[in-house]
């Protein structure tokens, strides 16, 4: 028993106090390290473009924002019929901020539904009310997470936005409130004089180490952002060698990148989409093009048939699978796939295409 290990009341109620103190403590200290993740967050965000062009969302869009009623749905759900804007709308909520995929998905709820609307809907339609994942307006908060965090699932995203609607009444106060009450009356005993019992004492001990915790995946995530800050904005070493010419460069990258940690390989990733394209092949192809020269991706295909050599399997293609999925595609890693094997498929013909304007312009 905790209770046992210390000598007297007037040690326990001392050690309590101590514990409370440092809780607190602990309480603001990582109010202030959020506060300073997200703040580097944004600064990075806001750096970001699609391709080279610089985001105009339809003002009609931009206007509605949040939305406020039924109507202002369907006008926003019509407007998103149109690609670009809903390409531009994503990017506009993958700049929002939070430090997780969590309170991301938090902020972007407050930039698209008010309150009073979100609460007619629940994730599925459920209990009397209208379905949210059939609008466009959650697909566009799907890519704008996996544009973030290339690693969220679709259960993920999916079970983050139901729980939101599902606390949109009282703005997640209840939740909250059940998770503060041990720790308020603990606060209020040690105020009045009492000894805590031993039940509130083991529920501060575990706020603390999870506070602790929470401390210390923050301070790793500054950390990476920093990083990131600055890969963001200097071309990857690696990206000097390309395209790749020849079997010995790929086996010379193959070993580079499995020796990356996640900033290396998420400036890498970061290059590739800055390569541009408002579709799926056109996106693959830009990626491809600029990785291999046309005459090494002749000695691939994409499972090793006829005597060529796998992609499949390999570094380099989950990167550049990756950088597909998390730049805003609604694409599955099947159909970047099947681009894939079309454009490893078209290097020969593209070689001797290129043969021939040469002996063209030779003769």
């Amino acid at each position: 028993m905790i209770g046992n290990i210390l000598s007297g009341a007037g040690d326990l109620y001392d050690f309590q106090t101590e514990v409370l103190k440092t809780l607190q403590y602990n309480k603001y200290g990582i109010k202030d390290l959020r506060k300073k993740l997200e703040d580097i967050e944004n600064i990075l965000l806001q750096k970001r473009y699609v391709g080279d062009v610089s985001v105009k969302l339809d003002q009609k869009i931009y206007d509605k924002l949040p939305l406020k009623t039924d109507d202002d749905v369907g006008e926003i759900e019509i407007l998103l019929e149109n690609e670009e804007n809903m390409t531009l709308l994503v990017h506009m909520l993958s700049l929002v901020g939070g430090s997780s995929m969590e309170s991301a998905i938090l902020l972007m709820f407050r930039k698209l539904l008010v309150k009073e609307l979100a609460v007619t809907y629940s994730g599925a339609g459920k209990r009397g009310k209208k379905s949210f994942k059939i609008l466009r307006i959650y697909s566009c908060i799907q890519r704008a997470v996996r544009k973030r965090f290339p690693l969220a699932s679709e259960t993920e995203i999916f079970k983050r936005c139901s729980s939101i609607l599902a606390t949109s009444g009282d703005g997640g106060r209840r939740q909250r409130d059940q998770s503060n009450n041990k720790v308020s009356r603990a606060a209020t005993a040690l105020q009045k004089g009492n000894v805590i019992t031993e039940s509130e004492f083991t529920t501060l001990l575990k706020l603390i180490i999870n506070i602790q915790k929470q401390n210390d995946q923050i301070l790793k995530l500054l950390e990476d952002q920093k990083k990131v800050h600055f890969f963001n904005y200097s071309k990857p070493l690696i990206a000097e060698n390309l395209p790749l010419k020849t079997l010995d460069d790929f086996s010379k990258i193959e070993d580079i990148t499995t020796s990356w940690d996640f900033s290396d390989k998420q400036a890498f990733i970061l290059h590739l989409q800055s390569l541009g394209g408002q579709v799926l092949v056109t996106k693959v192809n830009n990626i491809l093009r600029h990785i291999f020269t046309d005459n090494l991706a002749c000695r691939f295909n994409f499972y090793g048939k006829g005597n060529k050599l796998p992609l499949r399997n390999t570094k380099i293609v989950d990167i550049i699978i990756d950088a597909v999925l998390s730049s805003g595609s609604s694409a599955t890693r099947k159909e970047v796939e099947d681009s894939i094997k079309v454009w490893l498929k078209g290097a020969p013909q593209r070689v001797r295409n290129a043969e021939l304007k040469e002996t063209k312009c030779l003769s």
